[in-house]
């Protein structure tokens, strides 16, 4: 598959920086704790961050536009659900009745993410405009959160009255009637954090330990992730079939990557060299020819967390071998079509 390259992106004078998503020639993120929008490189990046306003975040992008939140005020704990188009300029998607939001996750036209309303957290979804909000969450849910979205489908998690605390990993689309339960049996919590065609990657937590996870669609589908001597893992990110997060071992989070199996998890913070501690990956992406993971390490040196990709080539069609049998076509490889 080939060797990672890691291309850091910390700003020159910053004293922090992380990415969240990745599309596109996109990587979003904070610098300094404030919204930030880069294209490739640590001197590319340009703030998002609105005058006036005391903080602020980018989650995603869709490698056009960009989602997160901007604290307007009146303080600074209340949030408003953001929407960049590559400048400072941003639109307030925070619905007319809720007290603030959050938006995580942007495809297809689509934001996604959750307000407060009526004193309850609601998975929200949007299409460009407060007005458009759509309350995602079941009658009567004390807790809900959409956290990714693609092509029309939304993932994320919902509290049911009169189960405790119990989260349960969930899929819409489009409406909150189209719930799909994707709650693992035995999970205490669960929650699908990103979604690629028929992919649903998250976190489920069994007896206080919290795996990374994949679905397809059911809870009868789920996969542990958890790699073997990890004491905690979650995948936040899926594209094609990959899956990205962190795995724990010995204390220390490691960013990685899975391709749908716990036995495919790979060390990504192995190529960052000595020098760096924590490390978490937080979006992926691919143009057909490279696959890039977006995140950030912590840089013992300089005491800072940075923001970091790594990338490798993806293998081209005629480097597998492949063959025809029964009339299948199988071979020695992840399929690497994008949509």
């Amino acid at each position: 598959m080939g060797q990672w390259t890691v291309t850091h992106l910390h700003p020159p004078g910053a004293t922090s920086s992380t990415l969240q998503g990745i599309a596109g020639s996109q990587q979003v993120g904070t610098v300094n704790s404030l919204a930030a929008l880069w294209n490739g490189s640590a001197n590319s990046w340009v703030s998002l961050h609105p005058a006036g306003t005391p903080g602020s975040s980018a989650t995603a992008t869709d490698g056009t536009q960009q989602v997160g939140y901007v604290d307007a005020g009146p303080f600074p704990e209340f949030p408003r659900a953001a929407l960049w188009s590559g400048t400072a300029s941003w639109v307030n998607l925070n619905p007319a009745n809720a007290t603030q939001s959050v938006a995580m996750a942007i495809h297809g036209g689509q934001q996604v993410g959750n307000a407060r309303v009526g004193g309850v957290q609601r998975a929200s979804l949007w299409s460009g405009s407060a007005a458009s909000w759509v309350d995602l969450s079941p009658v009567g849910s004390p807790d809900s959160a959409a956290r990714g979205v693609r092509s029309g489908v939304q993932v994320g998690f919902v509290r049911l009255s009169g189960e405790g605390g119990v989260g349960r990993a969930s899929l819409w689309t489009g409406t909150a009637a189209s719930r799909v339960d994707l709650h693992p049996a035995g999970s205490t919590f669960s929650s699908a954090e990103d979604v690629y065609e028929n992919s649903q990657a998250g976190y489920a937590i069994f007896a206080g330990v919290t795996m990374a996870s994949l679905w397809h669609g059911s809870a009868a589908s789920w996969v542990n992730l958890h790699p073997d001597g990890a004491s905690e893992s979650s995948a936040v990110a899926a594209f094609q079939d990959f899956q990205a997060g962190f795995a724990r071992f010995n204390g220390i989070d490691r960013a990685g990557i899975w391709s749908g199996t716990e036995g495919s998890w790979e060390d990504l913070s192995a190529y960052l060299g000595p020098g760096w501690g924590r490390s978490f990956a937080t979006g992926i992406w691919s143009d057909g020819t490279t696959l890039t993971v977006c995140g950030s390490a912590d840089n013992l040196l300089s005491g800072h967390r940075e923001a970091v990709t790594w990338s490798r080539p993806v293998p081209s069609p005629g480097g597998f071998l492949a063959v025809v049998i029964g009339g299948l076509w199988c071979s020695s490889r992840k399929r690497t079509t994008r949509e």
